[in-house]
């Protein structure tokens, strides 16, 4: 793994199992809002069920690695 993870990944889960995963590279600051050129992606799995798979799987790799 590159010594510097810039990413930002998560998985949230509502009580029916519907899932919505993010991943991107946007800082919360002003210059990573108005001035960077950033990405953010969004997959729902009641509207792309094979995205939300393919970054749940990703997501879980990454922590599975030993420094992950």
């Amino acid at each position: 793994m590159p010594e510097l993870f810039h990413a930002k990944a998560g998985i949230l889960e509502d009580k029916d199992g519907d899932r919505l995963v993010f991943n991107g590279s946007i800082n919360e600051t002003p210059s990573g809002w108005f001035r960077n050129w950033e990405s953010f992606h969004v997959f729902t799995s009641w509207q792309t069920p094979d995205p939300v798979k393919a970054e749940e799987t990703s997501f879980y790799q990454l922590w599975a690695e030993p420094g992950g």
